[in-house]
């Protein structure tokens, strides 16, 4: 027997109630965590943002050797290696841009010379150019690929660079810092990058503690961007990867080997934002979201009328 009022109906109708919000709320959970995962977690434009979504896509560069002894007017050289497996997919990097920030009033780098890093993936041009401001305290050396194929990724020597004390540096301890160095995959995004810096020791590296005239101020680099192109000592390398003082190369380019220019993939044309599909289906599990909720609402309504 069923008692009067009793109310099988309601009690069906909490149970489909519970169900609803139970399908909303679990809707709009995967729908939030598609939109994590397409934007990442740095949304604040750091250059963490392509690669944190991946996990661990990074850079190390390593100077071999990473720690130079030398007197004043002596001349080194430094290799500087590079390892990364590149981003999502295996996409690789396409341009380097190397920066090397030095106290000018102790060293001075002198050439840096493109190693075969970029070469490693499908056949290329590598291009460069070179910015040797010494006032700023700065060599930027650029390289990149052309085309870009599926970039470069593994480890290997990346440049050569030379350096030379001055003539009237104190013994000191200093260092050549890489840390403003970019590395961009195929779509621009940059790896974040472990930069292992070169200590140079100049004498007995007692940074001039016992001649207060021999006392080395710090030097306060500029951004790169602020750096004036225009009248420096610039160029497109030649061969060797060295440029020559008027920035003119003898075809231009540092080629390797010879290939057409290839089309962008139908993923970069279609894709072009990383994580755009995902955050497309966020938006439309959002939207299903909201019907949903609706419906639930009106329904509602209708039985505290009926």
């Amino acid at each position: 027997m069923t008692r009067t009022g009793s109310g099988p109906t309601k009690t069906d109708g909490n149970t489909a109630a519970r169900s609803t919000s139970l399908a909303v709320a679990s809707v709009g959970v995967l729908a939030a965590l598609l939109v994590l995962a397409a934007i990442g977690t740095p949304i604040a434009g750091t250059a963490l943002v392509g690669p944190a979504a991946a996990g661990d896509q990074y850079a190390t560069l390593t100077p071999t050797p990473y720690t130079v002894d030398a007197e004043p007017g002596e001349e080194f050289t430094v290799d500087v290696l590079l390892y990364t497996e590149g981003g999502h997919d295996g996409e690789g990097v396409s341009e380097v841009a190397l920066a090397a920030q030095y106290h000018p009033e102790l060293l001075e780098i002198t050439e840096i010379e493109r190693g075969p890093w970029l070469e490693q993936g499908e056949e290329a041009t590598i291009e460069t150019d070179q910015v040797l401001a010494h006032d700023d305290g700065t060599a930027i050396f650029e390289q990149w690929r052309e085309p870009a194929g599926d970039g470069a990724t593994g480890h290997g020597e990346l440049v050569t660079v030379t350096g030379e004390v001055a003539d009237d540096a104190p013994d000191v301890e200093t260092e050549i810092s890489f840390a403003e160095t970019r590395i961009n995959l195929l779509r621009d995004w940059p790896l974040p990058i472990d930069a292992q810096g070169i200590e140079v020791t100049v004498g007995d590296g007692s940074n001039g503690a016992g001649d207060e005239q021999d006392a080395v101020e710090p030097f306060d680099h500029p951004d790169l961007a602020d750096i004036d192109r225009e009248s420096l000592d610039t160029g497109t390398s030649d061969g060797d990867g060295a440029g020559d003082g008027n920035g003119d190369a003898d075809d231009g380019s540092t080629a390797v080997t010879e290939s057409d220019e290839q089309a962008a993939t139908d993923d970069a044309e279609t894709d072009s934002v990383p994580g755009f599909t995902a955050l497309l289906s966020g938006a439309v599990l959002g939207g299903g979201s909201l019907a949903l909720a609706r419906r639930f609402r009106r329904s509602r309504h209708n039985r505290g009328q009926q």
